[in-house]
């Protein structure tokens, strides 16, 4: 096996729950055949924010994002459940998600210094202050801002079920991080005056259409018979028939969306700073020396241990199936049904990500532009940050 190797955030937490999922997903390269709709729905959520960052028109995303879901996979169009409505339903939470999201931040006064910013830098002994010549640390940056009082910050987009009511334990767990804490080490490596962390937060809702007649007042009702459904228009062919079906169409559906949305907006778009100060960065350089250590002995005795407590919490790990079933997967074996290879070990790279062999040093967008401007400042190519490699101090480890 290849000595060397690459850390990312989500290689670090994988081998923190467990090294045998950490083995299977970033050794072996597996992953299930079906995308999970967590993954599905934050990644295009993801895509629509940045590119209405870059000036895109919030009608022109959500045509990118219909794209995206008018031709369902094989394994959606092939069950006989309800995948396809699910599908579907997805899409329209999606949409309605990034509209309002827009809404939302239209008055945005952050200025963008970087978008999908990706790193590729040495991991530094913070013992000694040298570079490990086996190990790298690699990872994708949301977005550098400069906020209004001027200050430097990493802003983190997520999507998220959980509480994001102030002092809920999301964002006590914040305080604690570690995605945080490397974005900011690393942009500060590559010469970015880092000051703080803006995260970005979006709250999902797991509602799905229901009977447009329920829980309706009878002011709704007479309003529901002239065509109106949550402030927006139908044809009354569409409302009868979703009346008959006791089921609200995907345009009814919307509506309600954009209303609970909208109606809340506190509740489900929230922007809150996540400071980070010297001592904090310089317990997660320890933190990441001693992983690395644990995943290099792993490598070197080959074998990667289960911690069965994750394998059902906080939900169920896509490699249960395997383990349950006492199969041994070798790095060099066959695909085992329900699993499909990797295109890239690490997923949220764009390039360069075969665990060991990678070459770049950052890439990305690099721009300097206010959300709501569709051009990019000519001089932002011109300035970008150079990347400290650390190649006057090399460390075996």
């Amino acid at each position: 096996m290849n000595d060397q190797f690459e850390l990312t955030h989500s290689s670090i937490e994988t081998a923190g729950k467990c090294l045998r999922a950490y083995y299977l997903s970033y050794i072996v390269g597996l992953q299930k055949d079906r995308d999970s709709e967590p993954l599905r729905f934050g990644s295009n959520i993801h895509d629509g924010i940045d590119w209405l960052s870059q000036g895109v028109s919030i009608a022109d995303v959500c045509s990118k994002i219909r794209e995206r879901y008018s031709e369902p996979p094989v394994w959606v169009m092939s069950d006989i459940g309800d995948e396809l409505d699910k599908w579907f339903d997805e899409c329209e939470r999606c949409l309605r998600t990034l509209c309002v999201y827009d809404w939302r931040w239209t008055n945005d006064e952050c200025e963008i210094i970087a978008t999908e910013q990706e790193f590729d830098l040495p991991l530094i002994n913070p013992a000694t202050g040298r570079a490990s010549t086996r190990v790298r640390i690699r990872g994708k940056i949301d977005k550098i801002v400069r906020l209004a009082d001027g200050r430097l910050a990493v802003r983190e987009h997520k999507t998220t079920i959980k509480d994001l009511a102030p002092g809920s334990d999301f964002w006590k767990t914040l305080k604690i991080d570690q995605q945080i804490s490397m974005y900011v080490l690393a942009a500060r490596m590559m010469g970015h005056d880092i000051a703080t962390v803006e995260y970005d937060v979006i709250g999902k809702t797991a509602s799905r259409p229901k009977n447009p007649n329920h829980g309706l007042l009878k002011d709704n009702k007479k309003e529901l018979a002239k065509g109106r459904y949550y402030k927006e228009e139908f044809p009354l062919a569409e409302i009868q028939s979703a009346l008959a079906a006791k089921k609200e169409s995907l345009g009814m559906y919307g509506a309600r969306l954009s209303t609970l949305f909208s109606s809340d907006i506190d509740k489900f778009f929230v922007r809150k700073e996540i400071p980070r100060i010297d001592s904090d960065i310089e317990e997660f350089r320890y933190e990441l020396w001693q992983m690395q250590n644990l995943i290099r002995q792993c490598r070197n005795n080959g074998y990667w241990f289960k911690r069965t407590a994750s394998c059902l919490s906080p939900y169920r790990c896509e490699f249960c199936d395997i383990c349950f079933a006492g199969i041994s997967v070798k790095s060099s074996g066959d695909v085992l049904d329900g699993y499909r290879k990797k295109e890239r070990i690490h997923m949220e790279l764009s390039k360069g990500d075969n665990n060991g062999d990678s070459t770049a040093t950052a890439s990305g967008s690099t721009t300097s532009t206010n959300k709501r401007t569709d051009h990019q400042d000519p001089e932002a190519k011109k300035n970008r940050a150079r990347v400290s490699t650390g190649s006057d101090l090399v460390e075996r480890s």
